[in-house]
């Protein structure tokens, strides 16, 4: 189902790198629970979506925490891609980002993950992994 990830309040399950030689590294990034608005756009997330996973490739720099720490609730994250000026607090699924770009993701733990890739791919969930959100 297409629709709208929004970072704050998702859950991450795992931070999982990859070595690809040649490629380079990859990094998958598991979603257990993900703040999620079916379709392009809305004004906050009315669902929950089970199992996204971002594909981040070709990893430049990677900063922050251990990946191991990288774990729980977010409470903040954005992707700013090829410099540009607008910063996405939300990614709309799927997605298939190219060109340089950063992601930042702070977890309620405490923990900070900032990293550089060149690509990040995601499929949007199956709809029958999104369920209506009952926050009031």
């Amino acid at each position: 189902m297409d629709g709208t990830l929004w970072w704050a309040d998702s859950e991450v399950r795992a931070v999982v790198p990859l070595a690809r030689e040649p490629e380079g590294n990859d990094l998958l990034l598991h979603l257990s629970a993900a703040q999620f608005c079916p379709g392009i756009g809305g004004d906050r997330p009315t669902h929950h979506a089970r199992g996204i996973t971002l594909e981040l490739r070709h990893l430049d720099r990677l900063e922050g925490a251990a990946l191991g720490d990288c774990l729980g609730r977010l409470t903040q994250g954005h992707v700013q891609v090829d410099g540009a000026p607008v910063i996405q607090r939300q990614l709309g699924l799927p997605c298939a980002l190219d060109g340089p770009l950063t992601l930042h993701l702070q977890f309620a733990n405490g923990s900070v993950l900032h990293l550089r890739a060149r690509a990040c791919r995601g499929l949007a969930p199956d709809p029958g992994d999104v369920f209506e959100s009952l926050a009031c």
